[in-house]
């Protein structure tokens, strides 16, 4: 598969435009998406996608008295569907729509396929358009960790994490990242903050009751796995 040389993510980020002097910090202000968008943006960062797309299908109902643009809601449902390894109707979604008027989404749907290559091109108009994006940033994240840029990837995910503190998703890649690096103490904190913002993101909450077994909290961590499969019978 082909690398991104970090001097061509610096160049995607717009690093040199955003960066301020505050050391390690080179996105200090990402912008969050607020009304309803925003909501929908929560759902996904959370880890329940079908919840994106229930609240998607209320708001796409002509009777609605806020409806979202058709470009938004083409968007949305792909990048849900993509997280639901739902490829083949994420692309029927995007059908009508070039990849310039959907970046962010024909990212996502080519990272969730294995094309990188193609991610990082989709990833490089989504960035122009908004280069202060959470969501942008937090897929960012998720390209670089496919890259095997683990460093990059951690210090994207807690940008993220800092200018949302209640994005589950960047919680749950640090958590692993952290523990993937023997530092238990963080990653015990990411994830527990993690499976508390998002009780139904299975892979956070496992991975935070696979470290509280490791340091001998058994059933601590049995009780928490019993939480998870009352909520997802299915798990």
């Amino acid at each position: 598969l082909p690398e991104i040389h970090p001097k061509r993510l610096q160049l995607m980020v717009g690093r040199s435009d955003l960066q301020r002097d505050q050391g390690e910090r080179p996105w200090p202000d990402l912008e969050i998406a607020s009304g309803i968008e925003g909501a929908l943006e929560r759902h996904l960062a959370q880890g329940v996608p079908e919840e994106a797309l229930r609240m998607l299908e209320r708001r796409a109902d002509p009777g609605s008295r806020e409806v979202l643009p058709l470009l938004t809601q083409a968007q949305i449902r792909a990048r849900a569907l993509s997280a639901m390894d739902r490829a083949g109707e994420a692309q029927e979604s995007l059908r009508g729509f070039s990849a310039e008027e959907v970046p962010l989404a024909t990212a996502a749907l080519r990272l969730a396929g294995g094309d990188l290559a193609g991610a990082e091109q989709a990833l490089q108009l989504a960035l122009a358009a908004r280069p202060k994006g959470v969501s942008e940033h937090a897929l960012l994240g998720e390209l670089q960790l496919a890259q095997g840029l683990a460093a990059m990837a951690q210090r994207t995910f807690a940008e993220v994490a800092t200018c949302d503190p209640d994005h589950a998703i960047a919680r749950l890649h640090l958590g692993h990242l952290f523990r993937g690096a023997g530092d238990f103490a963080r990653a015990g904190i990411m994830l527990e903050t993690a499976a508390h913002l998002a009780p139904q993101l299975g892979a956070a909450v496992v991975g935070f009751a696979e470290l509280l077994s490791d340091s001998g909290n058994h059933a601590e961590a049995m009780g928490i796995l019993d939480a998870l499969l009352q909520r997802r019978p299915e798990t």
